[in-house]
Parts: C-alpha cells; sequence; structure tokens
C-alpha cells in the first residue's frame, strides 16, 4: 500500500497503521487490525496504541505520503478516484 517502512512494527502494529490510513477511525482500524475489545475499552485501547512513539511515527509518515500523493495529482490536474464517490476531476465534477 505505502512506501512507508513498516516492517519494525509488529504485524498487528503494521496492520492498525494500514487500517487507519483507510478512514482515519481508530476504533474502527483497533477492530480491523484483529483487536477485540468490549464496550468503550476498543476506543480506549486504540487511542492508546495510537498514542506509541513507532505507531504514532508511522501514521504520520502514511499521512504525509497520502497527502503528497494527492497533492502530486492535484498538481498534474489528473482525476482522483474516491471509493463510493467515483471521480473527481480537476474542475470538481463528479463521474461515476
Amino acid at each position: 500500500m505505502s512506501k512507508v517502512d513498516l516492517s519494525a512494527l509488529r504485524p498487528r502494529h503494521r496492520r492498525f497503521v494500514e487500517e487507519y490510513a483507510r478512514d482515519y477511525n481508530l476504533t474502527a482500524a483497533y477492530k480491523r487490525a484483529g483487536y477485540r475489545a468490549r464496550g468503550h475499552a476498543a476506543e480506549a485501547n486504540a487511542s492508546r496504541l495510537h498514542r506509541r512513539p513507532d505507531v504514532a511515527a508511522a501514521c504520520a509518515a502514511v499521512h504525509a505520503e497520502i497527502i503528497a500523493a494527492l497533492e502530486d495529482r492535484a498538481f498534474r490536474r489528473a482525476p482522483i478516484r474516491i471509493r463510493g464517490l467515483g471521480w473527481i476531476t480537476p474542475e470538481g465534477l463528479i463521474r461515476r
């Protein structure tokens, strides 16, 4: 998915970072990464995991890579595909 080196992370931490980059929802990423928790424990544990220095740095690096890719596409004026919406053209039009 990304050019950022996530190999230093544990497998579940790596999966959490990848899932977090999908929608920036900590709790959902925590659950999709394979962790289990009842009630609000998932929210608390996801927040705690995201505060770990190695995980936080990986999330920031992946986010920076996504932003750079979007800026590059905007500079080249290429359409961007958003899942569920379709293609957004440089003029702001949505094509399905």
